[in-house]
């Protein structure tokens, strides 16, 4: 067996003691779950299929805790054109279901066009830098309405 599949393995029996074994004296629950999901992370780390399995992880967390706000980092950088729509299919019924708002940074064109808004900062001159915000939404309605 490869190396990196022993080391998935030990990753996800590490979360599953985390979250079935009793907590030990002295730390948090969430903290010794969360504990187990870096070990996990790091598993996973060495393997191909990390994008789509700690995004999946992520909304799996968000689904059975909903939090207000969750920001993802470039986490469609490493996705082809097919999973990027499933990504964004899955972030739409993510924010429907849960009711968290979303912050994704990102620098690719299909998931900034399924966004509602759009936030950037541009350099209008050497040194100046300006924030730019666009409402997807609104900016629809206008060409609409010419």
């Amino acid at each position: 067996m490869a190396a990196r599949h022993i080391g998935l393995l030990v990753g996800a029996a590490a979360l599953l003691a985390s979250i079935f074994l009793p907590t030990p004296a002295g730390m948090q629950r969430e903290a010794f779950i969360v504990a187990g999901l870096v070990v996990l992370m790091a598993a996973w780390w060495m393997t191909e299929a990390l994008p789509l399995t700690a995004t999946a992880l992520i909304f799996a967390l968000f689904l059975t805790n909903p939090a207000p706000i969750c920001v993802l980092d470039e986490v469609d950088a490493p996705l082809d054109d097919a999973n990027i729509d499933r990504f964004c299919d899955l972030l739409d019924a993510m924010s429907r279901e849960t009711q968290t708002r979303y912050l994704i940074v990102t620098h690719n064109a299909v998931t900034m066009s399924r966004m509602h808004r759009l936030f950037g900062v541009t350099m209008i001159e050497k040194g100046v830098s300006r924030l730019v915000s666009v409402d997807l939404g609104g900016a629809e309605e206008l060409l609409a309405a010419e």
